[in-house]
C-alpha cells in the first residue's frame, strides 16, 4: 500500500512539474491607416509590433477599378526571431502584388476571389 501511494505521489509531482511549454505573455501593437489621393489611387500602411521580436512594415498601393475589383502592390519587410533568443533568425524584404475580385452574393454577403504574388528573393517566380 505504501508502494502505491509512493508511486502515485511521484507521478502527481512529476505531472504538475513538466510542461510541454511556457507562456510567455506578449503585446501585439498595430496601426493600420489609409490615404485617399483619389476615388481610384489610395495609399495604405500596415506597421505590427510584437514584444517578443516580431515586426512588419507593409505599405502598399492599390488601385481600385470598376466593379469591385482591386489592384494592390506592395512591399513587406519582416523582423522576426524566436521567443528563446533575441538573435534575429529571419529578415524578409519582398515585393507583393494581387488582384482581387468580389462577389456580392447577397447584401450582406459576399465572395471574394484573391490572387496573389509575393516575390521570393531565393526564388522569385514563386507563385503562392
Amino acid at each position: 500500500m505504501k508502494m502505491r501511494f509512493l508511486i502515485a505521489l511521484i507521478s502527481l509531482i512529476s505531472y504538475t512539474t513538466i510542461k510541454a511549454q511556457d507562456y510567455k505573455g506578449e503585446v501585439w501593437g498595430a496601426y493600420i491607416n489609409t490615404i485617399s489621393l483619389s476615388d481610384t489611387w489610395k495609399i495604405w500602411n500596415d506597421y505590427h509590433y510584437v514584444t517578443n521580436g516580431f515586426s512588419i512594415i507593409r505599405p502598399r498601393l492599390p488601385i481600385r477599378r470598376p466593379k469591385d475589383i482591386s489592384l494592390p502592390a506592395g512591399y513587406a519587410f519582416v523582423l522576426a526571431s524566436t521567443s528563446n533568443t533575441n538573435q534575429l533568425i529571419r529578415q524578409e524584404n519582398r515585393i507583393w502584388g494581387q488582384a482581387i475580385k468580389k462577389i456580392h452574393l447577397h447584401p450582406k454577403l459576399q465572395y471574394i476571389i484573391r490572387f496573389r504574388y509575393d516575390a521570393d528573393s531565393a526564388n522569385p517566380w514563386i507563385v503562392r
